[in-house]
């Protein structure tokens, strides 16, 4: 089983929700980062949450969408990449 890093945004504003509320990371070629197990990617988020909530806002606020991150999470990879 792999792992992703998923992260989920609440909006004040209702419309902001059409279009999607998360963004899963990416590498820098746009390839979804992987790990092959729970606890790297745990370890992960542990290390970088500070980047990765700036990464999540900025990405929305590039939308036009303006929020607070509400989880970081490492989600099991459900399609095959």
């Amino acid at each position: 089983m792999k792992y992703l890093i998923l992260i989920t945004m609440f909006f004040s504003d209702p419309s902001y929700y059409k279009g999607g509320d998360a963004v899963v990371i990416r590498d820098m070629t746009n390839k979804i980062i992987l790990f092959n197990s729970l606890s790297p990617c745990l370890a992960y988020v542990d290390k970088h949450h500070v980047n990765l909530e700036k990464f999540a806002l900025n990405f929305f606020k590039q939308k036009g969408k303006h929020g607070v991150v509400k989880n970081i999470i490492c989600a099991e990879n459900k399609r095959e990449i």
